[in-house]
């Protein structure tokens, strides 16, 4: 078993009807968290941390001493005179203490299994909330001003430096060669002569 399932163990030990494994405001004693655990090193934050809502239940009653009624055992005139003895009231009587008892400790059991399957739950769900927080946080990542203002001005930069690459490759273009330049002036081959001079023929 893990320490946090020893734990969980030993709550579930808990009397709430033994003031002696409680604090006087309601809260589990360490002490015997660590006896019922074996987990010796138990720390009131292992109990917060895994049953932060655990207090003794306020519902639990008082031991009640009922004292028998004293019946005289007489000896009955009539039929309808006659009285119980002594030992079948305390029989009845004790039958019906017992019969409390149990229906309290009873109710004790479905309040703990309540308790802890909501703490599960409650865990299970602080759980998937963090799970979805870290995936939103990474598909939306927070930008904060200072760095978008940084993240303009290098995207600015970068398109200043492209489109002055690219003035410079389109004057390289638009040059002519020497070759070029020394041919500019020359007409097509027969024709360097003035305009209008038109060759005989012999």
């Amino acid at each position: 078993m893990t320490r946090r399932q020893q734990i969980e163990a030993g709550l579930n030990q808990l009397d709430h009807g033994n003031a002696e494994h409680w604090t006087s405001g309601g809260k589990p004693r360490i002490d015997v968290v660590r006896e019922l655990s074996g987990v010796d090193d138990a720390t009131r934050a292992d109990v917060i941390r895994f049953a932060p809502d655990l207090m003794r239940l306020e519902t639990v009653p008082e031991p009640v001493v009922i004292e028998p009624e004293k019946v005289t055992n007489r000896v009955a005139k009539t039929e309808g005179d006659i009285e119980r003895p002594d030992a079948a009231v305390e029989g009845e009587e004790k039958q019906k203490l017992k019969a409390a008892i149990a229906d309290i400790r009873q109710k004790t059991v479905e309040a703990t299994a309540a308790r802890d399957e909501a703490i599960r739950e409650l865990s299970a769900l602080s759980g998937q909330e963090r799970l979805l927080t870290m995936a939103y946080q990474a598909l939306f990542p927070a930008v904060k001003p200072q760095e978008a203002v940084m993240e303009y001005t290098a995207r600015s930069r970068e398109a200043s430096e492209r489109r002055a690459r690219h003035a410079v490759h389109e004057r390289h273009a638009r040059r002519r060669s020497p070759l070029d330049e020394a041919m500019k002036d020359r007409r097509a081959f027969g024709t360097n002569r003035p305009d209008g001079f038109l060759l005989e023929k012999t």
